[in-house]
């Protein structure tokens, strides 16, 4: 049989103490203000205790339904050796809420699994809002070093997937390390993609203060390090270009048997230097060999005429 207790006695832990072997160890019911209510100065507001049944259960119309209180504890906490500590239920509003003006609205703590869990069947397990520019929607810390911060896993769709309107829809920095690195298994994928399908926007964009803009190691033995192609057969774009706004060389080659191969024509619209000498000049000197040496044929016949004359 249900047992109840109101205990008013100054230093004691609980305000009040509800206890059922198969029902409900405290239910309270109200129309228009707090189903039960408990509140306490130290200790526990409300406590239930029950074998088969809820632990406390409050109904309300109106109001809510079990409300607690406490001044240095918890307002309101569950405890369970292998159920669950706390179970909200709705059917269309907020299972669980968890309100704090300067700490953790809800907060979940576990040894050996983890701390929170969301599941949902139609829409998002884990959703997260944030009105701080600063702040995150989601944020997930990791102080064990290796760990992840956040980590995503799929099947079949994307592990993690960033959405941005006019910033960047995923974004990564790190102060000892890649900011955003992509490892990939699968043959012909690449550890990391980028696709412009609208607009002018580059594909894949990298920039760099100190070093190489892009950046392209192979071991392959007959792969390109870096590669380029032009897909468009109507388009007139290179598809590799090159530009040096400063004083050095648009492209630098340097290879084992080769710097470079051309297949096919080369057209070059400046100057030519093999070896440190200007093969435009080249061109010069031959020219004027030619000249000299058409001068010299023309002596040549003017001398054979003085010859004739002479005999």
């Amino acid at each position: 049989m249900p047992t109840f207790a109101n205990n008013t006695q100054p230093g004691s832990d609980h305000a009040i103490v509800g206890v059922a072997d198969n029902g409900i160890g405290v239910h309270g019911t109200s129309i228009t203000s707090t189903g039960t209510g408990g509140v306490s100065g130290s200790g526990i507001g409300v406590h239930g205790v029950s074998t088969a049944g809820p632990g406390v259960r409050g109904d309300a119309d109106n109001g809510v339904g079990v409300f607690g209180g406490s001044k240095t504890s918890s307002g309101v906490g569950g405890m369970t050796e292998s159920g669950i500590g706390v179970h909200g239920v709705a059917k269309t509003g907020v299972g669980v809420r968890g309100d704090s003006e300067t700490w953790q609205g809800v907060y979940g703590h576990s040894i050996g699994n983890a701390g929170v869990v969301g599941e949902s069947k139609d829409l998002h397990g884990v959703f997260g809002i944030c009105h701080n520019p600063n702040g995150g929607g989601v944020y997930g810390t990791n102080d064990a070093r290796g760990g992840f911060g956040v980590q995503g896993d799929s099947k079949s769709g994307n592990g993690v997937y960033g959405s941005s309107k006019s910033a960047a829809g995923v974004y990564g920095e790190s102060a000892e390390f890649n900011g955003v690195l992509g490892v990939t298994h699968a043959n012909g994928h690449a550890g990391v993609a980028g696709v412009a399908d609208d607009g002018v926007g580059n594909g894949l964009y990298g920039r760099s203060k100190n070093r190489e803009g892009v950046h392209g190691e192979t071991q392959s033995y007959n792969f390109a390090a870096i590669a380029a192609f032009m897909l468009n057969e109507d388009g007139v774009g290179a598809a590799l270009h090159a530009e040096n706004h400063g004083k050095g060389v648009g492209v630098f080659a340097k290879g084992g048997r080769l710097a470079a191969l051309f297949e096919g024509n080369v057209e070059i619209t400046g100057s030519l230097t093999v070896q440190g000498v200007n093969i435009n000049k080249l061109q010069e000197l031959e020219d004027k060999v030619k000249t000299l040496d058409q001068l010299v044929g023309d002596l040549w016949n003017e001398v054979a005429v003085l010859h004739s004359r002479l005999a």
